[in-house]
């Protein structure tokens, strides 16, 4: 549990990165700037990656979490980079981080409830 903490503690990170870079960027500026397209995929790539290396026990009591999807957008962002289109990875950002930011803050108060021995 003490290694999905700290995993669950790098999403999160990345998750507050994103926000960060976003904000006040409209799609059309987003697009433009191959710099910003490349950060938000590598933390999108950085979540995926935790989320895999959580523990099988974690993901069982936390289903509302769609684990593989996150793991699966890793997979695409980094083996079909250049299919990557930016409006979906906004639009990703911009829809989906709020409540997944909720719901990791959630379980990094349970998880940091426990025995991190």
């Amino acid at each position: 549990m003490k290694r999905d903490l700290i995993y669950v503690d790098n999403i999160l990170k990345s998750i507050l990165l994103i926000e960060k870079y976003l904000s006040g960027v409209s799609l059309d500026d987003f697009r433009k700037n191959s710099l910003l397209v490349d950060a938000v995929s590598k933390r999108f790539e950085e979540i995926g990656e935790n989320a895999a290396k959580i523990s099988k026990e974690t993901k069982l009591k936390n289903k509302e979490i769609n684990w593989k999807g996150l793991v699966d957008n890793r997979h695409f962002l980094v083996h079909a980079y250049s299919l990557t289109n930016s409006q979906r990875l906004y639009a990703e950002a911009v829809r989906e981080l709020p409540s997944l930011k909720k719901v990791f803050r959630k379980l990094k108060n349970e998880l940091g409830k426990g025995d991190l021995i």
